[in-house]
């Protein structure tokens, strides 16, 4: 393997290249720079948008299924106090106003 070649390898394949894609490929092929020099640069780049988001969506995803039950706990009791209090106003209003019966 040429020199050139193990230095492509070194940049695209290191693991500051991760979800820096368009730069490790600017980096390599369309500059001179050793691969140490590259691969330090690679690591204090922004990550790409693309990469980010599907993280941050990730991230979200994973939070929002381990915390659901504790999210609803902590929303249930407001909500029921907005609803029992609008249901208590339309009774008031209107008699016979039967509430409609909610289920999670």
């Amino acid at each position: 393997m040429s020199a050139e070649n193990i230095r492509l390898k070194e940049i695209l394949t290191s693991p500051e290249a991760k979800g820096r894609k368009a730069l490790a490929e600017h980096l390599s092929f369309s500059t001179d720079m050793s691969a140490a020099d590259a691969r330090a640069l690679l690591a204090i780049a922004p990550v790409d948008a693309a990469t980010a988001s599907r993280r941050s969506l990730t991230d979200f995803n994973t939070s929002q299924s381990q915390s659901a039950t504790s999210a609803e706990d902590q929303t249930a009791a407001p909500w029921s106090a907005v609803a029992d209090q609008l249901n208590k106003e339309m009774k008031a209003q209107k008699p016979g106003f039967v509430a409609p019966l909610l289920s999670h």
